[in-house]
């Protein structure tokens, strides 16, 4: 075993704009997200002190069918390229767009690479990578023992 899963999401972040405009471009749904001056709120909604910093959007684009990185990768970057006008456009105005990368390995893993012509699509998109590592331990021996 080494690669289990791979789950991308779309992030948007922007200092001074609203991104209604963007998220309907888009038309992902967005799982979390806010404008710059709301109210802070925890995870579960509750209010918090202050107001927020930026406006940010989190559309999740799912588990690629693939545990190949750069075929996993590549599939991500195929839905969102019809949007390269859009993320440009909000890149060129001072957002920032990123493909996050949740990587969910267990302890075989030894690493895996992007190969540079899918970096440079990556790049063409206006995207930084944002790679979340989510590693599942091996049992250890004394489990192993106790299971069979």
């Amino acid at each position: 075993m080494a690669t289990i899963k791979f789950e991308f999401s779309l992030r948007l972040r922007h200092e001074t704009d609203d991104l209604l405009l963007v998220t309907e471009q888009l038309g992902f749904a967005s799982d979390a997200g806010w404008n710059k001056g709301e109210q802070n709120r925890t995870i579960s909604g509750a209010l918090r002190a202050g107001t927020r910093d930026a406006s940010y959007r989190n559309f999740s684009l799912g588990a690629a069918t693939s545990v190949d990185m750069d075929d996993a990768v590549s599939e991500c970057l195929e839905k969102l390229t019809p949007f390269a006008s859009v993320l440009q456009s909000f890149v060129s105005s001072g957002g920032m767009a990123s493909l996050a990368v949740g990587w969910f390995f267990d302890s075989a893993v030894g690493g895996d690479r992007i190969p540079a012509e899918i970096m440079a699509e990556i790049v063409r998109l206006n995207l930084t990578l944002d790679l979340y590592l989510y590693f599942s331990p091996e049992p250890s021996a004394t489990a192993k023992l106790a299971a069979g």
